[in-house]
């Protein structure tokens, strides 16, 4: 994969442009970080989809993460974990592994 066609990062996290210059993609790329627990990694992938879809980008980076927040020994600690995952998207092509 050409990293230099990842023209979009959309994560559930607040480290969009810190990660697009580890990547060596900065000055080319748009980035978005959204918030809202659980569901912001979600909404990462469905911009990512549409922006893809549309054509507006060639291939797009969706990152979702999260963690519980709640003090030791707090219900949270017991009830939810820790978690994430990264899709890139791209239109189908020879290439498509998935």
């Amino acid at each position: 994969m050409d990293k230099t066609k990842v023209q979009n990062i959309q994560q559930g996290v607040k480290t969009g442009t810190i990660l697009s210059e580890i990547l060596g993609i900065a000055p080319t790329t748009m980035a978005a970080d959204y918030e809202f627990a659980c569901k912001a990694g979600t909404e990462a992938l469905q911009v990512t989809l549409g922006l893809v879809s549309s054509g507006m980008v060639e291939m797009g980076l969706a990152i979702g993460c999260d963690c519980a927040q709640g003090r030791p020994g707090d219900e949270l600690e017991y009830t939810v974990g820790a978690g994430g995952a990264a899709f890139i998207l791209s239109r189908k092509s020879k290439d498509t592994i998935a």
